[in-house]
């Protein structure tokens, strides 16, 4: 499903998906300048690489996200 994340500074993977920690697999962000799929970041990767559930997610860009199961992915507030 496709999501996008809405604070105002980046932040870990891991914790923007706190909501669907259980069910979210892998992300994979857009690079809209270079019209290119990024590499995905993947659930329960603790390796420091680029893979790393702790790389960023950057505000106002948009990602898809893989679901293992139907969950609601709850907002990002102040």
């Amino acid at each position: 499903m496709p999501i996008g994340f809405s604070d105002t500074l980046p932040a870990a993977t891991n914790s923007v998906l706190t909501s669907i920690e259980r069910s979210w697999a892998y992300l994979i962000g857009f690079d809209a300048a270079e019209q290119d799929y990024e590499s995905a970041i993947i659930n329960n990767d603790e390796t420091g690489g680029v893979h790393d559930e702790d790389n960023l997610m950057l505000p106002m860009k948009g990602y898809w996200v893989y679901v293992t199961e139907d969950r609601e992915l709850a907002g990002i507030g102040l």
